[in-house]
């Protein structure tokens, strides 16, 4: 199905790219919209809500290719907030982009510092895919959370660790990063105030 945007731009809206995600958490109803399986309220957690409308979320895919899509809105009961369908497990809050493409971006700067928009120049040339130096800002925002995970590696069991102090943004943090032995490349790293996660 294509629909003329306010911005008359084309864009399809496709449920089979994203088929994969609709079997645990979420299902297509008849009118093509997203809902949850067991829908609850993000804000008080009650499962008491009505549903209201849908809205329009673009999405773009691991190739870069966009894909518009209705996700369900619904209204609780208890707390008289609304909330709508997310898909956080692939995508983040707030976020057009997949979590594996903001990913690409933390593996195309582990080869050397680049600016911002040399970055989003990369995803142009690789994968003829236009992004702005502002989302690989954000892409690249993280604290105490995963930094990035190369995922195409087969690792073996064999680990070493080690830990840096740097200064980001006036502010001193840790740097955790764990290296895979056998072939000295790093396999995952961690932005965090603390070294360790022992409180």
């Amino acid at each position: 199905m294509v629909e003329k945007d306010f911005d008359d731009k084309i864009y399809p809206q496709l449920i089979l790219p994203i088929e994969s995600i609709l079997d645990d958490n979420y299902f297509v109803n008849s009118q093509g919209i997203v809902e949850e399986r067991e829908p609850y309220c993000k804000h008080c957690g009650a499962k008491k809500f009505s549903r209201k409308g849908y809205n329009w979320r673009l999405l773009y895919l691991d190739d870069g290719s966009p894909v518009r899509i209705k996700v369900k809105r619904y209204k609780c009961k208890k707390c008289k907030k609304k909330f709508q369908v997310e898909f956080t497990e692939y995508w983040g809050k707030f976020s057009n982009y997949s979590n594996k493409m903001k990913n690409k971006a933390k593996i195309l700067l582990q080869h050397g510092w680049k600016s911002l928009r040399n970055l989003g120049n990369d995803f142009k040339t690789l994968l003829n895919f236009k992004i702005s130096h502002e989302s690989v800002r954000k892409a690249l925002q993280n604290d105490d959370a995963l930094y990035w995970l190369n995922e195409e590696v087969e690792l073996s069991g064999y680990y070493g660790y080690d830990a840096q102090w740097i200064r980001n943004k006036r502010e001193w943090i840790y740097r955790l990063e764990l290296f895979y032995i056998i072939n000295n490349m790093p396999v995952a790293c961690i932005i965090s105030k603390k070294e360790t996660q022992k409180k």
